[in-house]
């Protein structure tokens, strides 16, 4: 039960977070400068939380850091989706575009945003690395090399690129994806993920295990293992927008996928 508890925890939050995103996207509006103070005292404060937690190697201590991991990486999502930060040339992909040219053309159009989390990511290791508790720092880079997993195997071509959850003004990006049975780096992506979760979450089978590391490998390893199932939504016929079907504004799932729309992976 003691890792059963902060794993139910992970896979709640995980998809309450995601619909909160949506939702802000979707029907909350306070204005331009009203939302962007909003934004910057959420912020400072998952900020200010993240380096308090990362001296407390306590479970409650796991639990806050897990959330105010999660909470920044909504941030960066939520200003991807409102095209408020993308890349260059956030434009659709000229039509007969192939190889490396193919490529700049995908990275310009989310250059920036890419280059804000790395920055993110960095600071949180300057501010975590020399405590105890690498729960909120572990939380944010799992869910960077999950979402940097998915848009690249989208890029390269999957059978299922869901874009319900894709608001309209980032149509474009459309143009980057690539329909495919399978590419090579699928088998990979979700082998790595598999064995990253499973050796994430042994140290809490380990006898003499304390509170905090059981709690903190529960989290971490839920959270891989849920970015693994969404890699395989990408190749099964399994209409993943439906977990947040009672958001409104968000309709029945069609075939497709968007990358990293979701704070999730």
């Amino acid at each position: 039960m003691e890792f059963l508890w902060p794993a139910l925890f992970a896979l709640f939050f995980w998809w309450f977070s995601t619909g909160c995103v949506l939702l802000l996207d979707r029907r909350v509006s306070l204005g331009p400068a009203a939302s962007r103070l909003a934004e910057v005292g959420v912020l400072l404060l998952s900020i200010a939380v993240l380096d308090w937690s990362a001296g407390q190697a306590t479970t409650q201590a796991a639990y806050i850091g897990f959330m105010a991991a999660i909470t920044l990486w909504g941030l960066h999502e939520l200003s991807f989706i409102q095209a408020r930060v993308t890349g260059p040339r956030p434009v659709a992909a000229p039509a007969g575009l192939s190889g490396w040219g193919r490529f700049k053309a995908a990275l310009g159009a989310i250059l920036w945003h890419e280059l804000a989390v790395a920055v993110t990511a960095l600071f949180l290791f300057v501010i975590c690395h020399e405590g105890e508790n690498w729960v909120g720092l572990w939380t944010f880079l799992a869910l960077w090399g999950l979402r940097l997993s998915t848009k690249i195997n989208i890029f390269l071509g999957v059978p299922n690129m869901t874009v319900d959850l894709l608001p309209d003004r980032l149509a474009f990006l459309h143009s980057h994806f690539r329909k495919r049975p399978m590419n090579w780096l699928f088998p990979i992506s979700v082998t790595v993920a598999t064995v990253a979760a499973g050796w994430v979450a042994h140290p809490a089978f380990l006898t003499g295990a304390s509170p905090f590391e059981v709690t903190a490998a529960a989290l971490l390893s839920t959270l891989i293992t849920l970015g693994m199932i969404e890699h395989w939504f990408l190749v099964l016929p399994i209409p993943d927008a439906a977990l947040w079907r009672w958001l409104p504004g968000v309709e029945a799932p069609s075939t497709a996928k968007a990358a990293g729309v979701s704070p999730g992976p």
